[in-house]
């Protein structure tokens, strides 16, 4: 997995918050090993972020939007730029790329004129290696 230098050098940073939440709580700290945690060290109820966002999301004034929603448009983003579709496949989990431009492709109305060409594009390189390198120029499509 590709982590960039901004993301590495939070996740020390983070670690070194962790390590002094630990000195701080000697042993009523419960180590657990996790990256995201209480400040003593138990994991984190998926419903704290839930509720977080509603609340940060209400007090922006933003529309409410679903997290899939964000997840496909990241994707959709991400081929729009020219992104390797194999790539965002990775990321996104999907077994087949068939899925990946599916689900992207229908989110965007520019991408969506050009799906065929899209398609076609990607299937007729001869590169399809599970490492992503290989690219689809989709610059034409924009």
């Amino acid at each position: 997995m590709h982590l960039s230098k901004f993301f590495i050098e939070y996740l020390i940073e983070h670690k070194k918050m962790i390590q002094r939440e630990k000195e701080i709580f000697g042993k009523d700290y419960i180590d657990y090993d996790l990256v995201v945690c209480t400040k003593h060290g138990k994991w984190v109820h998926p419903n704290h972020y839930r509720r977080a966002s509603t609340r940060l999301i209400a007090r922006l004034e933003l529309p409410k939007i679903p997290p899939k929603n964000l997840r496909h448009t990241h994707a959709t983003y991400l081929i729009s730029i020219g992104i390797s579709p194999k790539i965002v496949q990775g990321r996104l989990g999907h077994a087949h790329i068939k899925t990946t431009l599916g689900t992207t492709v229908t989110c965007c109305l520019r991408c969506r004129r050009n799906w065929s060409e899209l398609w076609t594009s990607w299937s007729i390189e001869s590169d399809h290696s599970v490492t992503g390198c290989e690219t689809v120029d989709i610059s034409a499509f924009h």
